[in-house]
């Protein structure tokens, strides 16, 4: 399970390392990609694979489900460890997240994300925890019932 947070920085070839807590779960090939609220999202194959296998669903015609499909894959991107197990972090993706140099990367459960940190400080807002453990609630309840749970 993926979670936590680690501060670090890209090297002077824009390379960054997994940390170390999330290596273990993170094994095998991954990808990277545009996620919401402008941050990195890093996968393995397989989760991005169940993630987005929504897709083999679309109609070739659906254009506009087409269009936003073909935002999002042009922006991701296969990336491979190298021999000091270093990725390359693209550049496409640096400048959409607003990284620099300095990074923080945090836990999702089966994914990370790769913030800039003032991006992710911008995400805190003041919210109380005890507002945002409700709003979560809130939240899981309008899914239970959207799916007859």
């Amino acid at each position: 399970m993926l979670v936590g947070s680690s501060s670090h920085m890209l090297d002077g070839k824009n390379r960054m390392r997994i940390p170390a807590a999330f290596k273990d779960d993170m094994a095998g090939p991954i990808i990277m990609s545009v996620s919401v609220n402008g941050c990195i999202a890093v996968y393995t194959e397989e989760v991005y694979d169940e993630l987005f296998s929504s897709y083999k669903n679309v109609h070739a015609f659906d254009a506009k489900t087409q269009a936003r499909y073909s935002k999002i894959f042009r922006y991701t991107f296969p990336v491979a460890e190298d021999n000091q197990g270093r990725i390359l972090v693209p550049e496409e993706l640096r400048k959409y997240a607003g990284i620099k140099k300095e990074l923080v990367t945090v836990g999702k459960l089966n994914h990370l994300e790769i913030w800039a940190p003032d991006r992710l400080d911008s995400l805190d807002g003041g919210e109380a925890y005890e507002d945002i453990f409700s709003g979560l609630f809130e939240a899981s309840k309008n899914d239970n019932d959207k799916n007859g749970i």
